[in-house]
């Protein structure tokens, strides 16, 4: 009877230090939250936040299994190491031209992410699924004096001097698909730790292309390489947090393989008024195709950042999170080179004849700050 009276006297005590204050202090792990969150509420990798006591008005919010909603704002600058569309030559005093290549520059662009996630609590596991895309493109442009003149890499040699305006344009489209399922280990302590491993998708899109022209605007041309990859392969990873009260801390780490095809094409086209001498009529377009190849991608992709958990009343959950994330896959973007061009038949710009030419891979990376919203119900 008496330990009876002994507990129902503390929790009365516990109760009423809840309805005053608003707060419970928990004795280990001096941990502190709002009274009005419920039991069990669950961090940034689906850990319960300790020190929480859930009001009778939220019994029915009990600690079942959660979904989780996220949405994304980022801004990712997209990168790849075939940023150079042309050169500014210098050819006078003849006995020692100079050549300066131009290159596009990317800069951050809007991108967005949304992701479902399944928790279970109890057993610390949980199921993932998240969507990133990004459409960015960029430009860039440079005029030749008179005592120079504007082309491609591949036509800069001494007669070639029709062009004098350069234009360079590079578009991207990236698109990353995940599906993770994941495990968090914790002993109580702020810091937890969460592995997970799945399949990542990728689809990665990129289209370069060099223009230029003459101060009148009869000779033009333009080379566009365009480049696809699409692939899906296992992707496994880490992410580690600390927990403080409502704030934590976190950072992420993950590497996959991803198998699928690569395509890639450059395309010319040249406006000339000589072209009528040839039988041609205006513009003149040829390409480079191969076929598509099967290919390995490697990548690596990581992120640090900070978050707030918010219980509700209802026993909903909102979390903010801000941070900064980067991405980078190997040889993802196929390039044709041209290394060498002949003269052509008759006169300059009307076309292209080579040699030879390279097939080049190159990286792709992303990069940039981020902030999400995500509600857990």
């Amino acid at each position: 009877m008496s330990g009876t009276l002994l507990r129902a006297s503390l929790h009365a005590l516990l109760w009423g230090a809840v309805t005053t204050s608003g707060v419970v202090q928990a004795v280990e792990g001096n941990v502190e939250q709002a009274a009005y969150s419920t039991l069990p509420v669950t961090g940034p990798a689906g850990a319960p936040l300790e020190g929480l006591v859930q009001p009778a008005s939220s019994s029915s919010s009990s600690g079942g299994n959660r979904v989780e909603a996220t949405a994304a704002l980022l801004y990712l600058q997209p990168l790849a190491d075939n940023l150079q569309y042309g050169t500014q030559v210098s050819p006078l005093p003849a006995p020692s031209p100079h050549w300066v290549n131009q290159a596009v520059d990317t800069s951050l662009s809007p991108a967005f992410s949304v992701g479902l996630r399944y928790i279970v609590p109890d057993n610390g596991n949980d199921v993932r699924a998240t969507w990133t895309h990004l459409n960015a493109s960029s430009s860039d442009s440079f005029v030749a004096d008179v005592q120079q003149f504007a082309g491609p890499p591949y036509e800069i040699g001494p007669d070639s001097n029709l062009y004098n305006l350069g234009d360079g344009y590079v578009d991207f489209e990236y698109d990353s698909v995940n599906l993770e399922a994941g495990h968090l280990w914790t002993d109580g302590s702020p810091a937890q730790v969460r592995l997970f491993g799945g399949l990542q998708y990728v689809r990665i899109s990129e289209e370069l292309r060099g223009s230029f022209a003459s101060y009148d605007g009869d000779y033009a041309s333009s080379n566009t390489n365009s480049s696809l990859f699409n692939g899906v392969g296992p992707r496994v990873g880490v992410e580690a947090g600390i927990v403080k009260g409502r704030l934590d801390f976190l950072g992420q780490v993950a590497g996959s393989a991803l198998v699928g095809r690569q395509e890639n094409r450059l395309d010319f086209e040249a406006i000339s008024p000589d072209l009528a001498n040839v039988g041609i009529t205006p513009p003149n377009r040829q390409s480079i195709t191969s076929p598509d190849a099967t290919r390995v991608i490697p990548s690596i992709d990581s992120k640090l950042g900070a978050g707030l958990t918010i219980p509700l009343e209802n026993g909903s959950i909102i979390r903010l999170e801000g941070g900064y994330q980067a991405a980078v896959y190997i040889n993802a973007i196929s390039q044709y080179a041209i290394s060498d061009v002949v003269v052509p038949p008759n006169v300059q710009g009307i076309g292209v004849f080579l040699e030879s030419a390279y097939h080049l891979h190159n990286n792709f990376a992303v990069h940039g700050p981020y902030v999400s919203a995500s509600w857990v119900f």
